[in-house]
């Protein structure tokens, strides 16, 4: 994640958390204003980036707004499971529970009520995994969701490479 907020003096507003190994890089905002100014390369890079996390941010509010929790986690577990998968699934979740409630958009007891309700259509959860014994029925009721765009490092890698300058990002 980038603060774009500092390169316009604008305090960052949200935590980040590392739920793995992570290495953080500080660039002080005079560098990286300096940095933008010079390279539009990397400004456009920057826009590239803010534009795929607002339609991001967008998405998940949209389904906050529009969807109960119950079919925000089954959209959660057909994205873990892929476009491609096969009935019966079994999925690793990649969080703790606390992580999974905030990261779906609800209390912990409400992931709970959450679960509760897709054990109506036979999804087991057992620590850290979850069998989706039905995609069809889970599809069904999670119904109609947009498309996630694609990982942003594989769209930014592509429109790098393919640049009339040439540059090739580092393997």
């Amino acid at each position: 994640p980038l603060c774009l907020g500092a390169l316009f003096g604008l305090p960052e507003q949200a935590d980040i958390v590392a739920l793995g190994t992570a290495r953080l890089i500080v660039v002080p905002a005079e560098v990286m204003r300096g940095l933008v100014h010079s390279d539009s390369r990397l400004a456009e890079a920057l826009l590239a980036y803010a534009v795929y996390a607002g339609r991001a941010l967008e998405r998940d509010l949209e389904a906050i707004k529009l969807r109960p929790a119950a079919q925000r986690l089954g959209a959660y577990l057909l994205e873990l499971a892929g476009p491609d998968a096969v009935s019966p699934a079994v999925v690793a979740l990649p969080y703790f529970m606390k992580t999974l409630a905030a990261r779906i958009g609800c209390t912990q007891e409400n992931l709970s009520r959450a679960f509760a309700r897709l054990r109506t259509l036979g999804v087991e959860s057992q620590r850290e995994f979850v069998t989706i014994p039905d995609i069809a029925a889970l599809r069904g009721f999670v119904g109609h969701m947009p498309p996630a765009d694609p990982a942003f490092a594989s769209l930014a890698a592509g429109e790098l490479a393919a640049s009339p300058s040439g540059y090739r990002p580092p393997e």
